[in-house]
């Protein structure tokens, strides 16, 4: 069998070489055999670049493809040789999530993608998979359709009442409507490798889609995260949730709305049922760590009835890399 190599740009891509990266990631010979045309298929639909990596940690080693997004290469870094005050700040984050995604990961989308929305669903989202920056986010969007028991139907931006539209509308048999917006928290990478690294924009533009809603419906906010569900991550979903038109202002005394402007953006739960978080790989001062997490305010057993994680989304690892400046790497640092 042809084994996957590293960086090998010489070499065709060809379904027997995926099969191999995918059961060395961690898939079966059949499941792997079963995905690897659907994997040939994007790649060639959306101009993929055919060539396979791995990155030198964590182990085992995991196989990834290139996603093609170049916004955080070293290339766009913002670091000048021989500079004789180097910037001190990292301006530049690569690995995987990034510039890089585990096979596994996109064979999974796939499939999500072919079981939930049809053989021909690249076509309508090619212009936007395309678009190299977009691409992991249009393939977070189709992963979450995969978390879902049960028979349903699949709604595609369907329009909100009194806002815009919201990312899908799940409809299962006994009428139980979702409707999610759906939200990939990229630079949330960073927390991955260093904890100190503050939360940003964790519930942003999550509730102002929404209209309130129906009695046997949920608006959830699906949000994919990078570094681990720590207790700063669930102290920020009691904030977000916590009722504030009772809560005086500790500067003025006054009640502020739960819809005041006053408020960060971030921070309006408006219409916002319940909120589900992910997280692909604890990283290492995370581990042990729940991989998702749930927070709902209505029908919370049903929502928790239907929602479901695959075993094969277990498999992912996070690597990334990032420079450092001069100084600090002629300190030893």
């Amino acid at each position: 069998m042809e084994q996957p190599s590293n960086d090998d740009s010489g070499s065709v891509l060809t379904e027997e070489i995926i099969i191999a990266a995918l059961t060395h990631n961690g898939y079966n010979r059949e499941t792997a055999a079963a995905r690897a045309s659907l994997v040939l298929d994007f790649m060639e639909s959306v101009k993929l670049e055919k060539r396979l990596t791995h990155h030198p940690w964590p182990t085992p080693r995991q196989i990834e493809f290139f996603t093609g997004d170049k916004s955080s290469s070293v290339d766009n870094a913002n670091l000048v040789c021989f500079n004789i005050e180097p910037p001190s700040k990292t301006e530049w984050h690569g690995g995987t999530w990034l510039d890089t995604a585990p096979l596994t990961y996109l064979a999974r989308v796939c499939d999500i993608g072919q079981q939930k929305l049809g053989c021909d669903w690249i076509e309508n989202f090619k212009k936007r998979l395309r678009n190299r920056t977009d691409l992991l986010n249009v393939l977070n969007e189709i992963w979450w359709l995969g978390c879902w028991k049960g028979d349903f139907k699949v709604e595609v931006s369907p329009k909100a009442q009194n806002s815009g539209d919201n990312d899908w509308r799940i409809i299962f048999e006994d009428s139980l409507r979702l409707n999610l917006q759906v939200k990939r928290r990229k630079n949330d990478v960073r927390r991955g490798v260093d904890p100190l690294f503050p939360v940003q924009g964790l519930f942003d533009k999550v509730s102002h889609r929404f209209s309130m809603s129906g009695e046997n419906e949920i608006n959830v906010g699906v949000i994919t995260i990078y570094g681990g569900i720590t207790d700063t991550i669930l102290r920020r979903i009691d904030d977000y949730f916590a009722p504030r038109n009772s809560e005086p202002s500790e500067a003025t005394g006054q009640v502020i709305a739960e819809d005041s402007d006053q408020q960060p953006k971030e921070e309006q739960s408006t219409n916002v049922d319940a909120i589900i978080l992910w997280c692909p790989w604890n990283p290492p001062h995370a581990q042990g760590r729940p991989r998702h997490f749930i927070r709902c305010r209505k029908l919370k057993e049903r929502l928790e009835r239907v929602f479901t994680l695959d075993p094969l989304d277990a498999l992912y690892r996070t690597h990334t890399q990032f420079p450092i400046s001069f100084a600090k790497a002629t300190a030893g640092i």
